[in-house]
């Protein structure tokens, strides 16, 4: 997998590398139905604090991701 063809991400939350980030409103939106992506895709978020990581995606509902 190439990182050009992973979708980025911008979460202004803080975020630690291995607790699970929930995802709602706009961005699960984003994520869900611009972008349309399902269960097991890679994404890779991101801020200005910490960085950036991939992270899979573990549940994805109408609500949040």
């Amino acid at each position: 997998m190439k990182l050009r063809s992973t979708n980025r991400i911008y979460i202004e939350e803080n975020f630690l590398q291995l607790q699970p980030i929930i995802l709602r409103g706009d961005i699960a939106h984003y994520i869900r139905n611009v972008l349309r992506l399902k269960l097991n895709n890679k994404i890779r978020i991101f801020n200005e604090f910490i960085g950036e990581y991939i992270a899979i995606i573990v549940n994805c509902d109408k609500k949040e991701v």
